[in-house]
């Protein structure tokens, strides 16, 4: 089946949730046209002239990346411009650019999960949760006769998901009255009289970004003509998200022979690090790309170590005042072993959905430019 960008942009919002992007950052679809067909799509970290011409010759329609081109106001698109000038090769060769950055960062999943699963850490959890208010309850009355299919509505728009649990929800039972009027239709009752009817209150969770979804659902299940129905914030984080993660670490590890292993998993030539290369540890966070602002999170939720991509002189002053080790294993290190799995995850999706569309990595190596100078540790 030939599906077109929209369709690829509901796979891409349940992956990473445009809720969960920082304020000052730049995600969705930043060329192209919702409509436009997609045969081919081409992942890569970075969007440059290079991987465009590539997504070209590999007749890709679409560059998924994950660091943005645009982060501020354009007022001008010149091709002598280092961003004009990829933007006009986009437009020029028809090919749309959709970026997942620090959603797809704090996502379950995502880049820091897959940072942490792939340093081999056990116990995963996130370092700092994401704000509050990703799920709201949704309460409908119905009668007894319409409840589960009113439930098996729900749960297939995407309701009643708590972690690792599906089909969640809670029922009690009641009165309920309603007076129809002249021009209704009712399902039970006269018109012109009050009446009262065994009813069943159900309540559920919903994430936000599938509560119109869900709503939907349920009006289209439901048996009666106005259905009451309440939706509410909750002040819950949703489980798995947020940014960085934190974990144990496996066997008896020193610093030193942790940093040979991230050189070793992540595939860095070398790392910076500061602390003792003696010290021994058992758990550690990780953040990917710029951690710095993580450091005294860190610190706090008990690790010995924490491995970031960049760090900030100042950065490191604090985390050894902390007496927290860190590492710095370069920004491309630390986000690029969420590519292949990603790529997994989309194809897998879109062949369940049956479109025919081929996901493919980019070759372009953007992070060549970040190798560092000396030996590994």
């Amino acid at each position: 089946m030939q599906c077109q960008c929209k369709d690829l942009m509901v796979i891409f919002e349940e992956i990473a949730p445009a809720r969960l992007a920082e304020p000052w950052d730049n995600t969705g679809l930043l060329v192209g046209a919702a409509a436009d067909a997609i045969k081919g799509i081409l992942v890569t970290l970075d969007v440059t002239r290079e991987v465009v011409m590539e997504a070209a010759q590999k007749d890709a329609q679409l560059i998924l990346s994950h660091h943005p081109i645009l982060l501020q106001g354009v007022k001008s698109i010149l091709k002598s411009q280092y961003e004009g000038a990829i933007i006009y090769e986009l437009v020029k060769n028809d090919i749309a650019l959709y970026v997942m950055h620090t959603n797809f960062d704090a996502a379950k999943g995502g880049v820091n999960d897959c940072l942490a699963q792939a340093l081999g850490l056990k116990d995963i959890s996130v370092l700092k949760s994401a704000p509050a208010g990703a799920f709201l309850k949704l309460v409908v009355f119905a009668p007894e006769s319409s409840a589960e299919g009113i439930l098996q509505a729900l749960n297939e728009s995407g309701a009643g998901q708590i972690g690792g649990y599906s089909h969640c929800s809670f029922s009690t039972r009641g009165t309920g009255t309603f007076l129809p009027g002249e021009k209704t239709h009712p399902y039970t009752g006269k018109r012109g009289e009050l009446c009262r009817a065994d009813e069943v209150r159900m309540e559920t969770i919903v994430p936000v970004e599938r509560a119109a979804g869900a709503v939907a659902a349920m009006l289209k299940a439901h048996p009666y003509e106005e259905p009451a129905y309440d939706l509410y914030p909750l002040a819950l984080a949703a489980p798995g998200e947020g940014l960085g993660r934190v974990g144990f670490i496996e066997g008896d590890m020193d610093i030193r022979a942790f940093s040979a292993l991230a050189c070793e998993k992540l595939g860095a030539t070398a790392l910076r690090v500061f602390g003792d290369m003696g010290k021994r540890i058992q758990k550690a966070a990780v953040c990917c790309g710029s951690g710095g602002e993580l450091i005294e999170t860190a610190a706090s939720s008990g690790a010995d170590v924490f491995l970031t991509g960049d760090i900030k002189h100042h950065d490191a002053l604090k985390a050894s005042g902390l007496g927290l080790a860190l590492i710095a294993a370069g920004h491309y290190h630390t986000e690029r072993v969420a590519v292949r799995p990603l790529i997994a995850r989309l194809q897998s999706r879109a062949d369940k959905l049956k479109y025919n569309v081929e996901i493919i990595e980019s070759e372009i190596d953007t992070g060549k430019a970040q190798n560092f100078v000396g030996s590994p540790v």
